[in-house]
């Protein structure tokens, strides 16, 4: 069966997902808008879609970027800008240090990959195949570490799964088991992020339509989408 899925089509189903999530949070969970704990379980379990693909796709951009600095820093960038947004929309408070959005794991995650493909040309070199291993282990470890000490979204389950998606990047089943296991073992509910892995096995390797063109939208959606659900749930509950 051809493939069809692009990347910039896995961004918009990544994107709706997430807000759906974030709505759900900021409107539903909140209280703001009464609702049973199945239709918020629900659509949550809607937006586990998300983190995977956007996982998928920070894995995707590692190996066809032209400046992998450039890539980590303007996650990190993007991260710090929209901290601020994620606190008060998802816990009410300016700033709350108990948990960091989603792309300081991303950065910790590309900063993984960054350390170990340096690493390896170096043992490459040397033909050192059991040092090359040890450090796959260490860089995931350095990451998985600060992503606990931050209070990462995802935290240390994130970092996997990047991990997975890069190192077991040519072997599909094994990517697919390996990643769902830590998923589902970190919460039951990932496991409605099942559909993703169909999804990747239809992805053709390409941007997609307009994908270049939308490549900054798809990065300010995350603080933008936050502050407007702030101010809906200002205007409307004045909270």
């Amino acid at each position: 069966m051809e493939k069809k899925l692009t990347g910039t089509t896995l961004k918009w189903i990544a994107l709706i997902t997430m807000l759906i999530d974030h709505a759900t949070v900021v409107f539903f969970q909140s209280g703001c808008i009464p609702a049973t704990s199945l239709i918020i379980t629900l659509l949550r379990g809607i937006g586990r879609f998300s983190f995977p693909i956007y996982a998928f796709l920070l894995v995707e951009g590692f190996q066809y970027t032209k400046n992998e600095v450039r890539y980590f820093l303007r996650l990190i960038f993007f991260a710090f800008l929209s901290e601020v947004p994620f606190d008060r929309a998802l816990y009410g408070k300016w700033i709350d240090l108990s948990h960091q959005n989603v792309f300081f794991t991303l950065s910790l995650g590309l900063g993984m990959l960054i350390l170990y493909r340096k690493g390896m040309h170096k043992f490459i070199k040397e033909k050192a195949g059991e040092k090359a291993a040890l450090w796959m282990l260490i860089t995931a470890a350095i990451s998985g570490v600060i992503a606990v000490l931050l209070h990462t979204d995802y935290s240390i389950v994130g970092i996997l799964v990047i991990a997975f998606f890069y190192f077991l990047r040519n072997q599909e089943l094994y990517r697919f088991v390996a990643a769902m296991v830590i998923l589902v073992g970190s919460d039951l509910l990932e496991f409605c992020a099942l559909p993703d892995f169909v999804l990747f096995h239809f992805y053709n390797g390409e941007r997609g339509k307009g994908g270049k063109k939308l490549k900054y939208f798809f990065y300010l959606f995350y603080p933008l989408h936050l502050l407007a659900l702030c101010l809906i749930r200002f205007i409307l509950f004045g909270k």
